[in-house]
């Protein structure tokens, strides 16, 4: 193989593209453990450890090695010879140190990636030659703490909103809109665009969208920190059919979020930081600019320059990444909606105006059985949909607009930076169908 340029440059740009996914986007496959196991390894090949940049909007991310089994110390036997281990590589924007993954041989602790709870919430890199039988451990290894202590423990929200924040509580008494939602509308919002439909001069628009979030994370932002903003007019909310899922039940992120630092201040001084001056002068944005020169300077759009998918979509391509995604994998979890429709109608009430709008996958999944990389089956999507629609039917102030459409979609291969996440030319498509629902929802009244 390595003696055929073209096959293995075909090979590689399919492993590139599927290392894109987050874990919860693989196929699920069933594992040969039980429970953890004790193992003497020998290592045979490693994944490479992704940037910052590469994994943005994640702050997390997982790197996969695979290793030959020498010997099994303690715990259930594997049936093969060989195992595929994910350990991590990123955690709270630090890369940790490799010298643990690269020892030819070594010992582990595993357990089956499926049976850790919220770890589809995380960035998953595999460079590994494709293999689709392949069962995924993951690496028991505790991560150093030195690798996990904030380092400005006021905005330390251990999540990628933590930039957001110091802006957030600046802007706060002059916000308008806010987008909310997870990487899908992390990537696929320009939140500047809005901008233009208010004051260019005085910033009232803020992305607040955790990569990897599930329900309850982003219910916790909408009734904790939109639902009081004195002059909130907007929630946009990026509603990916993944969080409707069993699957997703557990939301690792929000739990993350509740115990960090910025959090718990918040909540001890809850009282101080919410209440609204009684002359309130708005801040301009070169203001804002100097007042956080310390600190690096982001709305929230998690825009995507690089294209990790091939820029030919061939046959080959299509077929191998179909035969990961296409197995339905989705569970209706009524708590999660419940949860969200009571966010939602909370805001409502509040007198802000609600645009929900389902984010759009590659048009890949179009003839597949499941709309997405999670397994979200097309009765299950357009069950999704129903709902969406029926809660906007129900108030006024509450809007909808089904933008994947089962993959039915206006975006074409070149507009994705993945599978999940539209590219900067998709994102600017999809932030202008929404700037324009607004701007003609504020002709005819919404506002």
């Amino acid at each position: 193989m390595c003696r055929q340029p073209s096959i293995l440059v075909s090979i590689r740009l399919i492993i590139s593209l599927l290392s894109l996914l987050p874990v919860g986007c693989r196929k699920r496959e069933s594992s040969n453990l039980i429970g953890n196991t004790h193992l003497k390894v020998e290592l045979l090949q490693s994944s490479s450890i992704p940037t910052l940049e590469e994994i943005a909007p994640y702050e997390e991310a997982l790197t996969i090695n695979e290793y030959k089994i020498i010997k099994v110390i303690e715990g259930p036997q594997p049936k093969l010879g060989k195992i595929r281990v994910a350990h991590w590589a990123v955690t709270g924007t630090e890369i940790l140190p490799i010298s643990n993954r690269t020892s030819k041989s070594s010992t582990l602790w595993i357990s089956p990636l499926a049976s850790i709870s919220g770890i589809n919430a995380v960035y998953l890199r595999n460079d590994l030659l494709f293999d689709p039988d392949e069962n995924l451990y993951y690496d028991l290894t505790p991560i150093p703490k030195s690798y996990s202590s904030p380092k400005n423990i006021r905005y330390e929200y251990q999540s990628n909103i933590s930039l957001r924040m110091p802006i957030y509580w600046k802007l706060r008494n002059q916000l308008k809109l806010v987008v909310i939602g997870n990487s899908q509308t992390a990537c696929g919002v320009n939140q500047k665009r809005f901008q233009q439909l208010y004051d260019d001069e005085f910033p009232a628009v803020l992305s607040l969208s955790p990569a990897g979030s599930g329900v309850p994370f982003q219910c916790l932002i909408a009734n904790q920190y939109l639902a009081n903003l004195p002059e909130l007019k907007w929630v946009v909310w990026g509603v990916s059919s993944r969080i409707f899922s069993q699957s997703y039940a557990v939301d690792r992120r929000a739990k993350i979020f509740q115990r960090s630092p910025g959090y718990q201040y918040d909540r001890q001084h809850w009282n101080e930081l919410t209440n609204r001056p009684t002359a309130h002068d708005p801040i301009n944005l070169q203001q804002l600019k100097a007042s956080l020169s310390k600190t690096p300077f982001t709305l929230g759009w998690s825009k995507k320059k690089n294209r990790g998918l091939p820029n030919l979509w061939n046959k080959t391509t299509h077929n191998k990444i179909c035969a990961k995604i296409s197995r339905r994998n989705f569970k209706w979890n009524q708590d999660a909606w419940l949860q969200f429709y009571q966010s939602v109608k909370n805001l409502s009430q509040k007198g802000i105006n609600v645009l929900l709008f389902t984010p759009p996958y590659h048009p890949a999944v179009t003839k597949l059985p499941v709309v997405d990389g999670d397994g979200t089956g097309n009765a299950d999507y357009q069950l999704i949909v129903r709902q969406l629609q029926e809660l906007s039917k129900k108030t006024s102030n509450i809007h909808f607009i089904d933008i994947h459409k089962n993959g039915h979609h206006q975006f074409k291969h070149l507009h994705f930076s993945d599978i999940d996440h539209l590219h900067i030319s998709g994102a600017k498509i999809l932030t202008e169908e929404l700037a324009d629902f607004i701007k003609n929802a504020a002709k005819s009244g919404s506002q």
